[in-house]
């Protein structure tokens, strides 16, 4: 179901069964995991370089008691990290878990079973690319938004990216159409 009055600001409204809503989840857990894995790999190697590198400048300047002690805490601070972003992503997952799906887009964000993503607030206005995955027969659209957004680091600006994958039942694909064109209009902002 669509809904497109203008004081909801809602652009598109769509709900799902639970077999349109089991591909998509299980597609996208396979492209999220292959897309974090690697950035997370990359997190956790730096994290160790930049900790082994301080520990060894503590080692030089205090010996042998300043390196054990910040490894120790370096690595406790880092899995710290980890557990904190474990328990986030298994949030998360969890709520994407559900037997149905329901998918609200706005021109500023999208919830899909209540998480959201949103572009606003220090982020560019999303690129929406189109991918297909298969429901037997059928094909059912992907919407793939992605925005950019800066952060700081050590005084400069690095840009960063982050993304959101949204399904379109079978049938709504002419609605998506109109959410890309209300999303890319610049003038609707």
């Amino acid at each position: 179901m669509s809904n497109n009055n203008p004081k909801s600001g809602l652009l598109a409204h769509w709900y799902f069964t639970n077999e349109e809503w089991r591909e998509f989840l299980y597609y996208e857990k396979l492209e999220y995991e292959s897309r974090n894995f690697i950035d997370l790999r990359a997190v956790l190697i730096g994290a160790i370089v930049i900790l082994s590198i301080i520990a060894l400048f503590g080692a030089a300047k205090g010996g042998p008691a300043v390196f054990i002690f910040v490894m120790l805490a370096g690595g406790l601070f880092i899995g710290i990290c980890y557990l904190i972003h474990r328990l986030i992503r298994k949030s998360n997952e969890r709520k994407l878990q559900t037997q149905t799906g329901e998918v609200q887009i706005t021109k500023s964000w999208v919830g899909v079973n209540g998480v959201y993503f949103d572009w606003g607030k220090g982020w560019s206005r999303p690129q929406i690319h189109k991918d297909y995955i298969y429901l037997g027969k059928e094909k059912m659209m992907l919407l793939n938004f992605t925005s950019t957004g800066y952060v700081s680091v050590k005084g400069g600006r690095e840009q960063i990216e982050k993304k959101c994958l949204v399904p379109v039942p079978p049938g709504k694909e002419s609605e998506a159409d109109v959410v890309i064109s209300e999303i890319n209009n610049p003038f609707n902002f």
